[in-house]
């Protein structure tokens, strides 16, 4: 994305966050690549470093966007990395749970859980009891699982949805075609 692009992006998490939660969450707020300054931001720049070598590219672009989350909470909160403890990680999750939709907590808690392990590891932190970490930092929410078959009347059902009576309704019916008819997945469908 250009650098306009990115900014309406931001608007629009800003204004939705507005019309959702009555307030700016303060996740949207910050929005630099280069977030993670001075001493508060060298342990989680070394965790990224460390994680790169065994992480996807893509991982470690989520580990950013969600650490960004918990350095702000702490900048926000005027503690360092040494200084956290449960109860504070506990209050993070609280306000992730305010702040954030359901799935967006689940990849925060997860990259937590893993900064946290790493924390650990290193001696980081004062508490370094990692099996009472992870019990403190699960998912609250199950992620409903995307059903890997339709039943046959799912698929006609699905079929009829489209309104063929516009340019855009036809070319919606022909994808699910595609899709329901040839087993066509939506990147190959995208890609004629």
């Amino acid at each position: 994305l250009t650098k306009r692009q990115k900014q309406i992006y931001r608007h629009i998490l800003i204004l939705n966050s507005m019309l959702q939660f009555g307030s700016i969450s303060q996740v949207n707020m910050y929005y630099k690549e280069d977030v993670f300054s001075g001493k508060q931001g060298e342990p989680f720049l070394a965790f990224l470093n460390a994680e790169t070598k065994i992480k996807e590219p893509g991982t470690i672009k989520r580990y950013k966007s969600d650490l960004r989350v918990l350095y702000h909470y702490l900048v926000d909160s005027n503690k360092s990395v040494p200084e956290i403890n449960i109860p504070l990680i506990i209050s993070y999750i609280e306000w992730c749970n305010q702040t954030e939709k359901t799935y967006c907590v689940n990849d925060i808690i997860h990259t937590t859980r893993a900064f946290i392990k790493y924390l650990c590891k290193n001696n980081l932190i004062e508490d370094t009891r990692e099996e009472v970490w992870m019990s403190v930092l699960k998912p609250k929410k199950k992620m409903v699982k995307i059903p890997s078959v339709y039943t046959t009347e799912e698929v006609e059902r699905i079929i009829t949805i489209p309104d063929r009576s516009n340019p855009t309704g036809k070319r919606d019916y022909a994808m699910v075609l595609l899709a329901a008819r040839y087993g066509l997945r939506v990147s190959d469908i995208i890609s004629l």
